[in-house]
């Protein structure tokens, strides 16, 4: 190994070794040394968005081992009146949740064309998809959030984190 930093009775606290990252408290089990971590941006672009422009479109992600972290932010300029189907984004890496569904936070400004004050909204990508979905939950069930939902200088920001197997 490269090096360790042990503790006063000199029980091995952190590992560092020349390939296979870093291991704590003497575990060099491979499959949990810290040896992947990646920062990196993508630009988010909304799902059957049609003809929809954009003012701005951010999007980050931190990625530590198997969980990936994202921020984006999207403000549409024109919005497509046409665009009917379930609006969402594609985030860079797979989900790897098993066979359960991960959510992420959706938050929208009031310049929406549809009110969804007193609804819940969220983000929903299912088992190996890269595709994060929009709906809204006006307490009855899941409605697709469409991109003439979200209108012209419509804003939205998404926030999240989910196991990946990349």
């Amino acid at each position: 190994h490269f090096g360790t930093i042990k503790d006063e009775t000199y029980a091995e606290l952190i590992r560092f070794q020349s390939t296979g990252g870093i291991s704590f408290n003497g575990d060099t089990a491979a499959t949990n040394a810290l040896d992947d971590y990646e920062e990196g941006s993508f630009t988010p672009v909304l799902q059957n968005d049609g003809s929809t422009t954009y003012s701005q479109q951010n999007g980050k992600y931190t990625k530590i081992g198997n969980r990936v972290y994202f921020n984006v932010y999207i403000k549409i300029n024109s919005h497509d009146g046409g665009s009917s189907s379930a609006t969402g984004i594609t985030l860079p890496f797979q989900n790897d949740f098993g066979t359960g569904v991960v959510t992420g936070t959706v938050v929208g400004n009031d310049h929406w064309d549809t009110n969804y004050g007193t609804s819940n909204m969220t983000g929903w990508m299912g088992n190996g998809s890269t595709i994060m979905s929009f709906y809204k939950n006006s307490g009855q069930n899941l409605q697709a959030i469409t991109v003439d939902d979200i209108g012209d200088g419509g804003e939205i920001a998404i926030a999240g984190h989910y196991p990946t197997d990349s």
